[in-house]
């Protein structure tokens, strides 16, 4: 049986305790919660975005949108966006966003339109950072009869595992009398590329640790991994 909307008089099935129309439901209810203001950090060397406390890369100003939505509201409501940006150089950046969500309420599939700004600020992520300040956690000593084609067969692995994820790269690379000192900023690095030499020399490896300095009272160390190449018998 149809009710009429205590509002505007319009027959409906009756939405909430008042029994409204879906049109005065929605002038009277906020389908979700949207911040008039949020804000987020963005690299500024690589374009990741801090969502929370970690940094996520995205795929332009669109993903950026959808990423910061979904760690503010019910990001499962947004099913579509607009937005313009603020071209003025001397202000941040900002986006003005308009948000389409979707609710059911009592069974009903309802949208409507709501408005809030994203602030963009600039910042070096974690991973930025310890690339420039030359941050690394293993060092590869390769010794013995090394030949200059060494190095070539380790720069195609360090760079395959470098654009899969940002974290693992290489922070120096010395040469020597003695061979090369390959700096690597985690042990997933340092394993691939020891991998990627022995498949093509005999290896005698060797595992240390160096202290580097202390922190916040505690002493540092960095790990040491001594591959020296076996010369061929002949």
């Amino acid at each position: 049986m149809k009710a009429f909307c205590p509002k505007c008089g319009q027959e409906t099935d009756g939405i909430g305790p008042r029994g409204l129309c879906e049109d005065c439901y929605v002038e009277e209810h906020e389908l979700i919660e949207v911040p008039d203001r949020m804000e987020v950090a963005v690299c500024q060397n690589c374009g990741a975005a801090k969502i929370g406390p970690d940094w996520v890369q995205v795929d332009g100003e669109r993903d950026l949108i959808f990423h910061v939505l979904d760690h503010n509201i019910e990001g499962e409501n947004v099913v579509a966006v607009s937005y313009t940006r603020n071209e003025d150089p001397n202000a941040p950046q900002t986006l003005d966003v308009t948000i389409l969500v979707e609710k059911a309420v009592d069974g009903v599939p309802m949208q409507a339109e709501s408005e809030t700004s994203i602030i963009v600020h600039k910042e070096q992520c974690m991973t930025c950072s310890k690339f420039e300040g030359g941050y690394y956690t293993y060092k590869i000593q390769i010794r013995g009869d090394v030949p200059d084609s060494a190095l070539e067969p380790l720069m195609d692995r360090a760079a395959e595992l470098t654009n899969r994820d940002r974290e693992h790269f290489i922070a120096d690379v010395q040469e020597s009398e003695h061979g090369f000192d390959i700096y690597t900023s985690t042990r997933t690095m340092a394993e691939e590329l020891l991998k990627e030499l022995e498949s093509h020399y005999p290896l005698e490896k060797q595992r240390s640790k160096e202290l580097v300095g202390q922190e916040e009272g505690q002493e540092v160390y960095r790990s040491v991994i001594s591959a020296r190449i076996i010369p061929e018998e002949r």
